[in-house]
């Protein structure tokens, strides 16, 4: 009887023997197979994750939507009211850094030359090969594309030592949504 999955281990193991030695020690990179298929995997998941990330991106615009056509009666009301407004709102910003990140990060595995990969050999031995190249897109991240001078606000305010959005960041964002729309809503003449 054969097992679910069985036709796949012949092929791993005729893998694993093709290795050579040299591709087994972590002399390079671009010689070695693994690094290679590893690749595609990560560049399926971050496409994954764009994917994902812009659904979210566009459910939040939805939700969005939907509040601002609700009027509600009354301060507490208004206030709540606000609070999910302001809320929804730095969700969309928090899902559109992390599409920014994902995209850079795929860009990176796109545009990258083989004399950046291989200034990282020695850190990344005995990393997975999925992880050597999440490590080099997230140090190309950091090191290249959050050091532009093309944006007007410094990104490295924005996003920590790990390519994620720094929590501080979006919380001095909702305080200042949440500040502006209050403003916005009690004090103009605008909204009755």
């Amino acid at each position: 009887m054969r097992r679910l999955g069985s036709h796949i281990i012949p092929r791993l193991v005729g893998f694993e023997e093709r290795l050579t030695e040299e591709t087994k020690s972590p002399l390079s990179i671009q010689s070695d197979p693994r690094f290679m298929l590893a690749i595609g995997d990560v560049f399926q998941f971050y496409s994954a994750q764009l994917q994902s990330h812009a659904a979210t991106a566009a459910s939040f615009a939805v939700v969005f939507l939907a509040l601002l056509t609700i009027k509600p009666a009354g301060v507490i009301l208004t206030i709540l009211w606000l609070f999910g407004v302001v809320t929804v709102v730095t969700g969309i910003s928090f899902t559109l850094l992390r599409l920014f990140i994902y995209g850079a990060h795929s860009s990176t595995i796109l545009w990258s030359t083989w004399s950046d990969v291989s200034k990282f050999e020695k850190q990344m031995v005995g990393m997975l090969p999925q992880t050597q190249v999440g490590y080099y897109a997230n140090w190309y991240f950091i090191n290249r594309i959050l050091k532009e001078k093309r944006f007007r606000v410094p990104l490295c305010w924005i996003f920590n030592d790990k390519a994620h959005p720094r929590k501080s960041a979006l919380a001095i964002l909702w305080f200042a949504l949440f500040g502006a729309a209050t403003i916005l809503v009690f004090v103009s003449p605008y909204f009755p």
